[in-house]
């Protein structure tokens, strides 16, 4: 009986393994023909991306045309400018339907910039707009640095004024 079984199973075994020969068990399997999956997505956030830092870059400069002026002016039309680009980059960037981290971070560093000019430059008012827009608007663990940042410039009006 025991022969029975043994040679039953040879016999499945045999049948089995039919078409499979040993040295096609030993070949590498080809990956170098597939390429890696395209994710349609991780394109259009890499554009995305790319247009929110230049929106970042394009507020910034007028800030750097109102400190590059001569003298104390805190009516100017370049500060005027410089304080509505970069609170209007913020909030467009904001209201975007998933923010995107890094451009978040860029935004308000920018306003921090714009504060930070208009504070050298001795526009208290304007400073503490902004400084106040960044507490309001930048919540959250990930903006801790930016609110710190804009406390700290709060702090620095208040020892001065």
């Amino acid at each position: 009986m025991r022969r029975l079984w043994m040679m039953l199973a040879l016999c499945l075994w045999g049948c089995a393994n039919v078409g499979v020969e040993p040295a096609a068990l030993d070949s590498q399997v080809q990956t170098g023909s597939i390429g890696a999956p395209v994710d349609p997505g991780e394109a259009a956030r890499g554009e995305l991306r790319k247009v929110q830092h230049k929106a970042v870059e394009e507020a910034r400069r007028p800030v750097r045309a109102f400190l590059a002026e001569k003298g104390t002016d805190c009516a100017s039309p370049k500060l005027k400018e410089a304080v509505s680009k970069v609170t209007e980059m913020a909030v467009a960037v904001a209201s975007t339907m998933k923010p995107e981290y890094g451009a978040m971070l860029e935004a308000g560093a920018a306003v921090l910039d714009v504060a930070d000019g208009a504070k050298r430059k001795g526009c208290t008012r304007n400073a503490r707009e902004l400084y106040d827009f960044v507490l309001k608007n930048f919540a959250g663990l990930g903006y801790a640095a930016l609110r710190e940042r804009a406390t700290v410039g709060i702090k620095d009006l208040r020892a001065h004024g």
